[in-house]
């Protein structure tokens, strides 16, 4: 490490961390795609992020977190769908 991997840095346009290349980074990145969408097209409906972080031993409580959201009835006007890590994603 050229700085301290628990403090985020920016350096010539780079962020360096311990998790920016793990699943925090990419859901920051999404999460400011969507505020930059709304803010340039308008709020075009319901958007919904469902994050665990568990992905380094198989994303155990993912299936648990998305029948939790269905019971509450936050994926019923779902248009489409993003999977940040499909790292551990396979026939089962």
């Amino acid at each position: 490490w050229q700085s301290d991997p628990w403090t985020l840095t920016s350096k010539d346009g780079f962020l360096y961390g311990r998790g920016t290349t793990d699943n925090k980074g990419p859901i920051l990145a999404e999460m400011l795609a969507v505020q930059r969408f709304i803010y340039s097209h308008g709020n075009q409906g319901n958007v919904v992020f469902i994050c665990e972080g568990e992905e380094e031993s198989g994303s155990r409580g993912l299936f648990e977190a998305i029948e939790t959201a269905k019971e509450f009835g936050w994926l019923s006007n779902v248009a489409g769908l993003v999977v940040a890590n499909s790292t551990w994603l396979d026939d089962d």
